[in-house]
């Protein structure tokens, strides 16, 4: 039996219901790009309806992290798909795995009552499944695989965030948030002013087959891709005047670029979740 892990990046809403989990990426196109796919090379996500396929959904559905979520608890969605990019339909998982949480600044509003408990907020979410071939995996129309279907994992990637970094501010922040909100339900519920910083305790969450760079927001990859090319470069010009043979020497510049942080700052779009009442 092989595995397959859905990473959802930025921000998402996951709404559960009986047999499945409906996902929302709410639509902000000024800001935010869509992707989805294999690692490192993945495609526009198209707007519209896509079904996880392939999989082999758990007969016992598990939970989301609450310490490392914001629940909504039970409600009944006012407005069905209004205000979403895409609307992703999945089997309930295996397992489910929050990372890269943030530290909420607070809440305001009339029904602010109903996260006063939240700890923290996910900037990534791993729902893990079982498939007996990976090459049946698909979802829907979008134009994905595994890259080997032989494989005893496969990672698919679906991105809903901001690709540049000045463009992830508090005010879209919290103007991100309170779009998600609108979308589950009529709830009177925004993020407070104030730096979303990452909890590094709650953060640590090891999922397996899947590289910690894989939660990488696009912020962070376009950073860690860039300083990658510098050092290319670098490696290039001097192996050329020393020893033009050696040039495949360079290639040690992705495993030193790959080990670095970059930067502080860690994006701004975070997950919800609720439950079909």
């Amino acid at each position: 039996m092989a595995q397959l892990n859905v990473i959802f990046h930025g921000l998402a809403a996951f709404y559960q219901r009986a047999k499945e989990i409906i996902v929302f990426l709410p639509d902000m196109p000024a800001v935010h790009v869509y992707r989805a796919g294999n690692w490192l090379a993945e495609t526009e996500l198209a707007a519209g309806f896509y079904r996880l396929e392939g999989v082999t959904g758990a007969t016992q559905p598990a939970p989301f992290e609450a310490d490392r979520n914001l629940m909504l608890g039970k409600i009944q969605l006012s407005h069905p798909y209004q205000g979403s990019h895409a609307v992703l339909f999945l089997p309930m998982p295996h397992h489910i795995r929050a990372l890269k949480v943030v530290i909420p600044t607070g809440f305001e509003g009339t029904d602010a009552h109903v996260v006063a408990g939240t700890k923290g907020m996910a900037m990534a979410q791993v729902l893990t499944y079982n498939c007996a071939d990976l090459s049946a995996c698909r979802l829907g129309q979008h134009d994905w695989c595994p890259l080997d279907p032989h494989a005893a994992f496969a990672n698919l990637h679906v991105h809903a965030e901001e690709e540049v970094g000045e463009l992830g501010t508090e005010e879209h922040a919290r103007e991100a948030f309170s779009a998600t909100i609108r979308m589950l339900g009529n709830l009177d519920v925004r993020l407070k002013p104030g730096p979303i910083d990452l909890d590094p305790n709650l953060s640590l969450n090891p999922v397996e087959n899947l590289d910690p760079r894989e939660a990488d927001s696009l912020e962070e990859r376009r950073k860690r891709l860039s300083a990658v090319g510098s050092l290319v470069r670098e490696q290039r010009l001097a192996l050329q005047q020393k020893n033009p043979c050696a040039l495949n020497d360079m290639f040690s510049a992705f495993d030193r670029a790959s080990e670095e942080v970059f930067g502080s700052k860690t994006g701004s779009c975070t997950h919800i979740v609720a439950t079909e009442s």
